[in-house]
């Protein structure tokens, strides 16, 4: 998925700036969040499957290789996008993440990429909807294998289909430090695919096509 630089750094590259339509300018927020989205959620899927069947993974394009629209969650200053920070604790040796999908809530999993295993740790979950009633506030004692992904709660409650729902994870160590945090807003409902975003790409330049 890729994403604008800020206007910022487009200023600094006056031919781009230029050809770049100016209706876009207002969407790069709305761009940066969508591609952070979609890095979390697909990242987090590659963590929880570790070794079943994943075995790693590469966010392509870390750096933008031009100062222009591109995958990078660093643009072509090295300046960050909103998706860096989403990789960046999506990537933490440490995870504590859920699995769900479209319409349904699965599962809370912790995966340890560090050589030592995670020993009394506490798991604590929380999900809320958006008047802050407490619908689930969940813990428990674990020990996470070293390399290992570990399933650790399923998590369940009556769904309806205009509700919102927030879910909140966290991992404590043994002395109650936390190690890992998480967090989801509005759950179920996706930000949407944003208005104009372009499917085609062209192939000779290996970027997309932007039109009105």
């Amino acid at each position: 998925m890729d994403a604008p630089p800020c206007l910022d750094s487009l200023r600094q590259e006056p031919r781009v700036y230029e050809r770049i339509p100016s209706y876009l300018h207002d969407k790069i927020e709305e761009l940066q969040n969508y591609q952070s989205e979609l890095v979390k959620y697909y990242t987090e899927h590659y963590r929880y499957t570790k070794y079943n069947p994943c075995s790693g993974y590469i966010h392509f394009m870390f750096v933008d290789c031009a100062p222009t629209v591109f995958f990078g969650v660093l643009d072509y200053y090295r300046i960050k996008k909103k998706a860096y920070e989403a990789l960046k604790n999506a990537s933490n040796p440490v995870l504590i993440c859920l699995e769900y999908y479209k319409d349904k809530p699965k599962s809370i999993w912790v995966i340890n990429d560090l050589h030592v295993q995670l020993e009394n740790c506490q798991a604590e979950w929380k999900v809320a909807d958006s008047d802050g009633n407490v619908l689930l506030d969940g813990r428990s004692i674990i020990n996470v294998e070293p390399d290992s992904a570990m399933q650790i709660a399923e998590l369940n409650w009556k769904i309806k289909d205009d509700a919102k729902y927030d879910v909140h994870l966290l991992l404590r160590d043994q002395n109650g430090r936390v190690i890992s945090e998480n967090y989801y807003h509005d759950l179920l409902h996706q930000t949407p695919r944003p208005k104009g975003y372009p499917e085609a790409m062209d192939i000779y330049h290996g970027m997309r096509i932007w039109s009105e």
